[in-house]
């Protein structure tokens, strides 16, 4: 006779919930990334002005 878990196993909608909050977060990263090039890229163009 095994101690048997009380709480649902949601294992899967677990994993899938990270899942997503990764690609979410993954995504955020890319076009933050994106972003602070393009600031720099227009801060070099105004200070040479």
């Amino acid at each position: 006779m095994g101690i048997e878990s009380h709480t649902p196993d949601c294992s899967k909608e677990r994993t899938c919930r990270i899942s997503d909050l990764y690609k979410k977060a993954e995504g955020t990263r890319e076009k933050m990334e994106e972003e602070t090039l393009i600031f720099i890229e227009a801060t070099k163009f105004f200070s040479m002005e």
